[in-house]
């Protein structure tokens, strides 16, 4: 399965993508995909902010 690094939405079969492979020196490093197509950029907030 693979999951955007963008928006963290599955890449479903036939969706173009973009396949990514970080040059690190120190070691491996995992593969990034990313929809073809322009997707918004998921919230990396985790707790609800209290109001």
């Amino acid at each position: 399965m693979k999951v955007c690094s963008r928006c963290g939405k599955q890449i479903r079969p036939g969706e173009g993508y973009h396949e990514i492979i970080p040059d690190s020196l120190s070691g491996a490093r995992p593969t990034e995909y990313l929809h073809k197509q322009y997707c918004r950029r998921s919230s990396r907030q985790e707790a609800p902010i209290r109001r």
